[in-house]
């Protein structure tokens, strides 16, 4: 990504960010990233939120309610031990999205959600499924292990609907 080209991610790139789904027999579908892991520091992800909510449609769920949606995001986060205030190396760099805070140390990943969050949802532009799945992957970690700020950015009603 440079300030003259975008990135633009075809969904077969998208497994090579490490964005994978199972569907399981008689299970629920399960995303995971490249080493086969539910939350992974090397990648920057964490399906923990929607793998539950993958399992809830598959129980016969109602996906739509945003309550429900909410929930799930809120215990997650309430079962993590992230105080707010943190580091003040994880502040906002200029040119970056709000994001893409904590993601220094992740350049790869940090290009490829900037251009996740650039994309503006019309109907011109859309992301796939998978590209939604690893934006929410990317902030539900960062708002997970990273900073507090993010737990409100990670839209996880977004892959509610399309699951």
């Amino acid at each position: 990504y440079n300030d003259g080209n975008v990135l633009s991610i075809k969904p077969t790139n998208l497994y090579r960010i490490g964005v994978f789904c199972r569907k399981r027999k008689k299970k629920s579908r399960m995303f995971e990233c490249r080493h086969g892991l539910e939350v992974c520091s090397d990648c920057y992800l964490d399906f923990t939120t929607i793998n539950r909510l993958a399992k809830l449609k598959y129980d016969g769920q109602d996906m739509s309610s945003a309550a429900a949606i909410e929930q799930c995001e809120e215990i997650y986060f309430a079962s993590l031990s992230l105080q707010p205030g943190g580091d003040s190396s994880l502040s906002l760099d200029e040119g970056w999205p709000m994001e893409c805070i904590g993601m220094k140390e992740h350049p790869e990943q940090r290009f490829i959600l900037r251009a996740l969050v650039e994309v503006k949802d019309d109907s011109e532009q859309r992301l796939s499924f998978l590209a939604t799945v690893a934006k929410t992957a990317f902030i539900t970690y960062g708002g997970a292990f990273t900073n507090v700020v993010l737990r409100g950015c990670a839209k996880l009603g977004d892959v509610a609907q399309m699951l």
